[in-house]
């Protein structure tokens, strides 16, 4: 995979099945599934239409580390919502200018999305500019990491 691959690409490379379970089913189903498709996360699904995803992560830190049941527990109350997605057409290396994300950012926040910091390449450069955007929902970052 490179960077300046589309998605479809990549999808065409992986494989295209997408599995996806109902808000309403047990974690320990979803997470029976996931082992089963060998996948990490499902897409979570409501009437035909994409309202959040679950994955491994959700399900260790949400279920398993407050002690909670998986099979008393719907997916609702641990997917991650709303879900970010991007099209087929779209490469993967991040095309935003650092304003261009920041503006983006915004309208993230205005969904609901949580911004909790830069990953993926996402540098000083580009927090910034997104904290300059974001003032009341973004502390100032403590260090820029060093590059390797």
């Amino acid at each position: 995979m490179n960077l300046i691959d589309t998605v479809r690409l990549v999808l065409k490379q992986k494989g295209q099945n997408v599995w996806a379970v109902s808000p309403e089913a047990c974690v320990y189903d979803a997470i029976e599934i996931m082992a089963e498709k060998y996948v990490g996360a499902l897409m979570v699904v409501y009437e035909g239409k994409l309202v959040g995803v679950v994955s491994e992560r959700d399900y260790a830190r949400k279920v398993i580390l407050q002690g909670r049941s998986s099979k008393e527990t719907q997916v609702k109350e641990i997917m991650t919502s709303p879900a970010i997605f991007v099209t087929p057409d779209q490469t993967v290396e991040n095309r935003y200018s650092p304003e261009q994300f920041a503006a983006q950012a915004r309208n993230w926040v205005e969904m609901g999305v949580q911004v909790v910091g830069g990953c993926c390449g996402y540098g000083p450069q580009y927090i910034r500019p997104l904290r300059d955007a974001l003032p009341e929902k973004i502390a100032a970052p403590r260090r820029a990491m060093a590059a390797p």
